[in-house]
C-alpha cells in the first residue's frame, strides 16, 4: 500500500487533465481500501511480473503522436458478442467492446488460471459512454519483459503507457491467468 501512496503523490505532483481520472481513483481506492474500480479478483491475488517493462510515460494528449498500432487495431475484429458494460474500468459508466489481435484470439478466447498469451498480444478496450460518446481506450500490449498497459484518447491518442497505476495493480487480482480478465458472460 506504501507504494500505491508513493504513485498516488507522484501523480499528484505530475497532475495534468489527462492524469485526473487516474488519481481520483487511486486516492479513492487508498481511502475506501477498494480495488481502484477494477472488477473483482477471479483468482487469489498474484505478483505482478515486475522485470524490466517500459516505465510509465505521459503526453498532452493533443501532441501526442498516432499510437504505433491504430492501424493495426481498426482491422481487428471484436471478440465479444455483445457490448457490455465495463465494470472494471472507470467505476461502470461505460460500456466497452474488446479487440484482439491474432496472435493472441486463441488463448484470450479461453482465458484462464495457467494460459499465458504470447509475447505481441495485443488486447484494446474501446470505451462509449451509455449515450453513445466515445470515451477512453485502454490497451494492452504483451512486451518481451512483460505487459505494457496503454491508455488513449477517444481518438486513439496515447496519453500514459508503460507499467501503469492502477493498471498494474488491479490486474495482479488475475497473476494466474497471465494478468488478463477476459470478456464477461454479459459480453459473449
Amino acid at each position: 500500500m506504501l507504494d500505491l501512496v508513493k504513485v498516488i503523490i507522484t501523480d499528484i505532483t505530475d497532475f495534468t487533465a489527462t492524469t485526473s481520472i487516474t488519481v481520483i481513483m487511486s486516492v479513492m481506492a487508498v481511502v475506501s481500501g477498494a480495488g481502484l474500480g477494477c472488477a473483482p479478483a477471479m483468482e487469489p491475488v498474484g505478483i505482478t511480473h515486475t522485470s524490466a517493462a517500459p516505465p510509465p510515460t505521459t503526453s498532452a494528449s493533443a501532441a501526442a503522436p498516432p499510437w504505433k498500432h491504430e492501424a493495426t487495431f481498426k482491422k481487428l475484429p471484436r471478440a465479444n458478442a455483445r457490448r457490455f458494460p465495463s465494470t472494471g474500468h472507470l467505476f461502470g459508466r461505460y460500456d466497452a467492446d474488446v479487440f484482439v489481435n491474432e496472435p493472441a484470439r486463441a488463448v484470450y478466447a479461453a482465458v484462464g488460471p495457467g494460459h499465458a498469451l504470447p509475447e505481441g498480444a495485443l488486447l484494446v478496450e474501446v470505451h462509449l459512454a451509455k449515450d453513445g460518446t466515445p470515451g477512453p481506450v485502454f490497451a494492452m500490449e504483451k512486451l518481451s519483459s512483460g505487459w505494457s498497459f496503454i491508455e488513449l484518447d477517444a481518438k486513439l491518442r496515447p496519453v500514459r503507457q508503460g507499467r501503469l497505476s492502477p493498471c498494474v495493480e488491479c490486474h495482479a487480482h488475475v497473476a494466474s491467468q497471465d494478468h488478463v480478465f477476459g470478456v464477461p458472460s454479459t459480453g459473449l
